[in-house]
């Protein structure tokens, strides 16, 4: 897709013809030589490749982000394996945790809860500055990744998942704005860094947070009535009741529905596999947050356009919170997983709790006896969150398991087979969702689009025995996505090449 990849055409720096720098004015402070893309992009690989760390890694190219975003991004899509991992997760929890150590006035928009009444004047400022915006991820850092509130640190989570937007869907950069809503903090630790960057106070709640979240989003309405927002890392207290209140907008909550969309692709991908009885299923959802209920809610919604009814839906699932089975049966309420496992015989156990280990040998083994392939899905991220590793999960059940991941994990030898392990990425899923959304002149997500983008997603045809595509596929992933989630919105049916003609008039 030609009219696509020339999005991000490099127009600064090295690459610079003779004649454009002459134009420039900027001749006499550039060296002689002039490179081509794949020189420069060889050079700064090289690079980054010879530092220490991937936090070390992480800075480098958010520095080659601000000062040659169209680079950057010529990069990331060429590297796309190796480099999303740093430039998002997992590695992007350390400069969320070390945020006021290295923050290096990276862009990004911050607005904090004492500034609530100038917030008329400050988004006018940001309309000045970004005149067209089609997608705004805001967060208010209380429930980043698996490692909690970080308060304005959150402001690098969403600078992340811009990324994801550009390099997967070619949203372009300019079109996305990343919104820091800094309403205080609980971390102790921020709140005794004399050197932290956010407001040094505990959280605001209640009303008073409300009504700043009201705020912020009438001013977001009247400066870019169009736009998609997507909630990113809200608290648990604050994220489903927030996609709710304003579930008549055009708004989006990945932690919610895009974790629901990535788990459904991969569950029904592993069904269809086993030609699975549907009506049979024991799900397992060993995390009741918002995310666990939101897959929950969106495999829910797809069982009963498979023939189940609601009720039939409804009691496929099983919901573990910290004080174990979550029943209204006194004889099951608050069992642990382990019991729950043996009496009950799930045949499928998604992982959100956050809780390392948490799907022990035991567990996994009394599930396999039961089952004859086990659906085995710890969700949980960063890596070290799992609650069971891809090898171990293999091991225990002689390979009878189908796998799916939050976070990226090394190929798994076993018996002499390399098993690829899916990664229930997220990034397979938003980028899709939004430029179908986009390109449908969508101006609400309902529930039918997201089973739209898991089923695209589940029937991707991958080149190996993985539940779900690899990472070097996301940017067709989400083309194929966006595809599908565009028809639906718009009733139609396109061909390949009307797609790419709607994207080219988007785009340009």
């Amino acid at each position: 897709m030609n009219t696509v990849q020339n999005q991000h055409r490099v127009v600064a720096g090295l690459q610079l013809t003779k004649e454009e720098r002459d134009a420039l004015g900027i001749t006499p402070f550039l060296p002689r030589q002039v490179l081509d893309l794949e020189q420069e992009m060889t050079t700064i690989l090289s690079r980054m490749r010879e530092m220490p760390t991937d936090f070390a890694k992480y800075l480098f190219l958010r520095g080659l982000r601000e000062r040659n975003k169209a680079l950057f991004y010529h990069l990331i899509s060429a590297h796309i394996e190796e480099l999303l991992p740093i430039v998002y997760t997992p590695t992007i929890s350390e400069p969320i945790q070390r945020f006021s150590q290295c923050y290096d006035g990276t862009s990004g928009v911050y607005f904090s809860i004492d500034q609530m009444a100038e917030l008329p004047r400050l988004m006018e400022q940001v309309k000045a500055k970004y005149p067209r915006i089609d997608i705004v991820i805001v967060t208010d850092g209380e429930g980043i990744l698996g490692i909690g509130d970080w308060g304005v640190g959150g402001s690098e989570i969403v600078a992340g998942k811009g990324v994801v937007y550009t390099v997967a869907a070619h949203i372009p950069a300019e079109r996305i704005l990343t919104v820091m809503l800094d309403v205080g903090t609980n971390n102790p630790e921020l709140l005794a860094d004399p050197y932290y960057l956010g407001l040094r106070q505990k959280r605001a709640i209640g009303a008073e947070y409300d009504a700043f979240i009201a705020a912020f989003i009438t001013e977001l309405n009247h400066s870019y009535p169009q736009a998609l927002l997507h909630w990113e890392d809200f608290g648990r207290e604050n994220a489903d009741r927030l996609l709710q209140k304003y579930a008549d907008s055009f708004t989006f909550n990945d932690d919610i529905q895009g974790t629901g969309i990535i788990v459904l692709a991969a569950l029904s991908a592993a069904l269809k596999r086993v030609q699975a009885d549907l009506f049979a299923q024991k799900i397992f959802i060993f995390g009741a947050g918002s995310a666990g209920r939101g897959i929950a809610a969106q495999i829910k919604d797809w069982l009963v356009t498979q023939g189940l009814t609601m009720q039939e839906a409804d009691q496929c699932f099983y919901f573990f919170g910290k004080e174990g089975l979550i029943s209204k049966q006194k004889e099951l309420a608050g069992l642990p997983l382990a019991e729950a496992v043996n009496q009950i015989h799930p045949t499928v156990l998604v992982g959100t709790s956050t809780s390392p280990g948490a799907f022990t040998r035991e567990i996994v083994t009394s599930m396999a006896q039961s089952c004859e392939t086990p659906i085995i899905f710890p969700i949980s991220n960063p890596t070290a969150l799992a609650e069971a590793t891809p090898q171990d999960l293999l091991d225990w059940t002689q390979s009878r398991v189908f796998v799916a991941t939050g976070s990226p994990f090394e190929d798994v030898m076993i018996g002499g087979k390399r098993h690829r392990v899916a990664q229930a990425n997220n990034a397979l899923a938003y980028p899709g969702l939004a430029l179908g959304a986009i390109l449908g002149n969508a101006t609400r997500i309902n529930a039918k689009m997201l089973s739209v983008a898991a089923e695209a997603i589940g029937a991707f045809e991958t080149s190996d025995d993985a539940l779900l595509p690899a990472i070097p596929e996301l940017h067709a992933v989400s083309m194929t996505v966006a595809k599908a989630v565009a028809e639906y919105s718009l009733g139609e049916t396109w061909s390949n090449s009307v797609f790419e003609e709607k994207l080219y008039t988007y785009l340009n």
